[in-house]
C-alpha cells in the first residue's frame, strides 16, 4: 500500500471517530492550566484577551452557519459511518476553501485554547489538529474524486484546502436557509459558550483567588442555554424549522 493510500485508509477510520477527538484537547488543556502560567495576568488584560478569544470562536460558528446555510441536501452532514455527498458544492464559501467546516471547527477550538494565555497550547493543538484532520480531508477528497471525477479535480485545482482565498469568491447558487442553520447549529453555540464558561471556572479553581466566573460569562451561559432549549423544542415538538428540501 502506498503512503497516500495508507493515509486515505486511516482517514476513513478517523472519520468515524472525529467527534471524539476534542477529548484529547480537553486533557491537554487541563494539563496546561494546572501546570503552566498565564502570559496575560492583569485583570483588565484578561478581560480584553478573553473577549478577543471569544470573537475568534464566534467567527468559527459564523463560518459554520454560512457554510450550512447554503449547502445542497445530502452534503456536509454529521454522518460518521461513511462518506456522503449527493452533490458537489463549489459556490459560496466552497469557492474559497475546500473544507470550510474543519476551518470553522479549528477557529472554535482555537478561541477556547487561547484563553489561558499559554503560548505552546494552541500551537501544539493546531499541530495535532492538522495531523489528525489532514487524513480525514484526504479520505473525503478521495471519495469526492471517485464520485465526481473531472469536475471535482477542476474545482480542487483552483480552491485551497484550508486557508480561504477570498478573491475566488463566487455567489452561492442556492438560497440561504436560516431555518436549517438554526436546526443544525443551536447545540454548537451552546457547546462553545459552555466551553468558555467551564474553562473560566477551571482557571478560577487553578488560581490562588478561587471564586466563580464573572457575571458576563454566567449571563452568556444563561442566554445560550435558553436559546438551546427554545430551539430544541421548536425542532422536536413543532415543524417551524422544517424544510422539505433540507
Amino acid at each position: 500500500m502506498t503512503l497516500k493510500r495508507e493515509m486515505v485508509s486511516s482517514g476513513h477510520w478517523l472519520f468515524r471517530y472525529r467527534g471524539s477527538f476534542p477529548v484529547l484537547f480537553v486533557v491537554l488543556l487541563l494539563v496546561a492550566v494546572f501546570t503552566g502560567s498565564r502570559e496575560v495576568s492583569h485583570p483588565a488584560g484578561i478581560t480584553a484577551w478573553e473577549a478577543f478569544c471569544l470573537l475568534i470562536a464566534i467567527s468559527g460558528l459564523v463560518v459554520r452557519g454560512v457554510t450550512l446555510g447554503f449547502v445542497s441536501p445530502g452534503t456536509s452532514g454529521r454522518n460518521t459511518t461513511a462518506q456522503r455527498a449527493d452533490e458537489l458544492n463549489t459556490t459560496g464559501i466552497y469557492s474559497m476553501v475546500r473544507h470550510p467546516l474543519y476551518l470553522a471547527n479549528w477557529l472554535c477550538w482555537l478561541g477556547v485554547l487561547l484563553v489561558p494565555g499559554i503560548w505552546w497550547l494552541p500551537l501544539t493543538v493546531t499541530l495535532g489538529f492538522w495531523l489528525y484532520y489532514e487524513r480525514i480531508m484526504m479520505a473525503e477528497e478521495d471519495f469526492l474524486q471517485g464520485k465526481f471525477g473531472e469536475p471535482y479535480l477542476e474545482w480542487a485545482g483552483r480552491t485551497p484546502p484550508f486557508l480561504p482565498r477570498f478573491s475566488s469568491w463566487k455567489p452561492s447558487s442556492r438560497r440561504f436557509s436560516l431555518k436549517f442553520v438554526l436546526k443544525r447549529e443551536y447545540a454548537s453555540w451552546l457547546g462553545v459558550i459552555t466551553s468558555f464558561v467551564l474553562l473560566e471556572l477551571v482557571l478560577h479553581w487553578a488560581s490562588e483567588e478561587g471564586g466563580m466566573p464573572g457575571r458576563f460569562w454566567l449571563i452568556l451561559e444563561g442566554v445560550a442555554l435558553v436559546f438551546y432549549l427554545i430551539m430544541r423544542i421548536l425542532r422536536t415538538r413543532t415543524r417551524l424549522l422544517h424544510q422539505s428540501d433540507r
